[in-house]
């Protein structure tokens, strides 16, 4: 019973929504200033719950860096947030509060077109259908029912092949990978095991239960927006740190970085170490597997036994070596400008679609 009533109130709010977005099409075909038809140069307007330098999960961080991205090829970029802030420039980035009503419409008309994640999808196709403009939908969470979306963006953008293939009915789409600039995160490394974001789902326990078994080791376990879900006090050994504006910080301190998680859209923080050299060992689930190749340690999160073997494993020189070797040849292989100048011929696009809008 309770399953049903979930269903018929998401469906509830996807009709509700895609009626109000019918009517704000409606007034914005009827008072919003036309869009700026050829434009090479654009206004980007995105939209998102949470933002830098408050929350720094791995939507925040690779939404900034794909604006970063069109930022230096010469496009303006605001970001309009949930949460209440003055507003501020991140690596040239505009960052203002939530914007309603007057305010909401201002943005919109400045903008060529609305970019949304997360939980602002409602919030920028709202915005974008207000003000005549492209909608362009920015994905990074998997296995989401189709039941549960609404609206149609003029563009999907997908932050991996895993979480596009999750969704075929999105079109039309292309796939943006979180592009992992070296110079943001390569460090010389320390001597720590690592994990990064302390969660039960990122395989917190057994990080714990590692660092119980290896008393002798120092490991480091950072902790993401919400609290550690950690049963029971963590072992002397172990050093947590909150959120960490610099990520070079971590990765300083860090000989082996442990990804034990259920679940991963993309495996975007081994990458992130191993521009540094940095071995992953990790659960296969397909977003790592996707960032990874071979370049990783691959370990079922359930055999305890197998993830203290293969720690002790790297203790070998030559092994660690070959390791760094692997995931700095799979790092620099990466090519997400490539990618960048595909979703930036998309937007351009989208912005010169004479009478779509």
């Amino acid at each position: 019973m309770k399953q049903i009533t979930l269903l018929l109130r998401a469906h509830a709010i996807r009709v509700t929504r895609e009626v109000g977005l019918a009517v704000l099409r409606t007034e914005g075909r009827l008072r919003a200033a036309r869009p700026r038809h050829g434009a090479t140069r654009l206004r980007i307007v995105a939209c998102s719950p949470t933002y830098l330098p408050t929350h720094r999960r791995g939507a925040e961080v690779t939404l900034h860096d794909v604006l970063v991205e069109l930022v230096r090829r010469g496009h303006e970029v605001r970001v309009i947030v949930g949460d209440d802030r003055t507003s501020d420039v991140i690596d040239g980035v505009t960052v203002v509060s939530a914007a309603r009503g007057r305010a909401a419409v201002t943005h919109g008309a400045w903008s060529d077109v609305v970019i949304g994640q997360l939980s602002a999808r409602w919030q920028g196709a709202a915005l974008a259908a207000r003000a005549r403009r492209p909608f362009v939908y920015l994905v990074h969470i998997g296995n989401v029912a189709r039941r549960s979306q609404f609206g149609r963006p003029d563009l999907t953008v997908f932050n991996s092949d895993v979480v596009r293939r999750q969704q075929p009915w999105a079109e039309p789409a292309i796939i943006v990978h979180p592009p992992v600039r070296r110079d943001s995160y390569a460090t010389t490394p320390g001597d720590e095991i690592t994990l990064v974001n302390l969660t039960r789902p990122k395989g917190a326990e057994l990080f714990a239960e590692l660092a119980r078994r290896l008393p002798e080791r120092r490991f480091l376990g950072v902790q993401g927006p919400d609290a550690s879900e950690v049963s029971g006090a963590l072992p002397a050994n172990v050093t947590t740190l909150t959120q960490v504006d610099d990520m070079r910080d971590v990765y300083g301190r860090t000989r082996i970085l442990l990804v034990p998680s259920v679940y991963e859209a993309y495996g975007r923080v081994a990458l992130e170490a191993g521009w540094s050299g940095i071995p992953t060992i990790a659960h296969p689930t397909d977003g790592m597997r996707e960032a990874l190749d071979d370049a990783a340690v691959w370990v079922d999160r359930d055999d305890a036994d197998a993830w203290v073997s293969r720690i002790e494993q790297l203790d070998d020189r030559a092994e660690y070596a070959a390791r760094a070797q692997l995931v700095r040849t799979r790092v620099a292989a990466l090519d997400p400008a490539r990618e960048i100048d595909n979703l930036e011929q998309a937007l351009v696009a989208l912005a010169g679609g004479e009478g779509r809008w």
